[in-house]
């Protein structure tokens, strides 16, 4: 369901750390990560929400949210905020 959000480029590496992967992301804020990454994100799991691609259920909300965000989306809201 998510293979078209992987034709961009930024969606291939980690959000995070920048480590090539495509299978993990944080619905919250609608990147993709890495596994080491999203193992630390589901400590945060009061301000994320970490899903795997490929081993959990997808709602049809849940991919819209993605297919709204991704990793360049979410860069350009950091930087217009300053943040």
């Amino acid at each position: 369901m998510l293979t078209h959000l992987f034709a961009d480029p930024a969606n291939i590496v980690c959000f995070q750390c920048g480590r090539p992967s495509k299978q993990w992301t944080d619905l919250a804020h609608a990147i993709f990560i890495c596994l080491n990454c999203a193992a630390q994100f589901k400590q945060l799991n009061w301000v994320t929400k970490v899903k795997s691609v490929g081993l959990d259920e997808w709602s049809a909300e849940d991919v819209e949210r993605m297919s709204k965000g991704g990793n360049e989306s979410f860069t350009k809201f950091l930087v217009a905020y300053g943040l």
